[in-house]
């Protein structure tokens, strides 16, 4: 009967301890649960793009993701005629470098989670 539990044991434990690898989710750092709508200066970048009138604003977003163990918010584009610069910034709405400039490499947009696009958004 112990062999038994212990294998019930065992199985749970490795039942438990195991993460879905297909999770999307970054932790968020900031002191807000929802950041589009907790963090003032970033709903009202979003909102600014919002009112772009420009036809490339299908192009444009904002994602989410970890530099240095903290949380950033990115706003790259997919604009095949754009040539752009990638601000990157802190929770508190601090800009922290562009992305490719140095500081901040490319690889930040490798595993990022788009949090705002448009309704007509032309990226894959």
């Amino acid at each position: 009967m112990n062999k038994y539990r212990l294998l019930i044991i065992y199985f749970f434990f490795i039942l438990f301890s195991c993460t879905n690898s297909d999770n999307d989710d970054i932790t968020n750092t900031c002191s807000d649960s929802n950041p589009i709508e907790d963090l003032d200066w970033l709903k009202l970048k979003i909102e600014e793009l919002k009112q772009t009138n420009s036809t490339i604003i299908e192009y444009f977003y904002v994602s989410q993701n970890l530099y240095n163990d903290k949380t950033v918010f990115v706003f790259p584009n997919c604009c095949p005629q754009c040539s752009t610069i990638i601000p990157v910034y802190d929770c508190e709405g601090n800009t922290l470098g562009f992305v490719g400039d140095g500081n901040i490499d490319t690889n930040i947009l490798n595993n990022d989670i788009i949090i705002w696009k448009p309704e007509n958004f032309a990226c894959d």
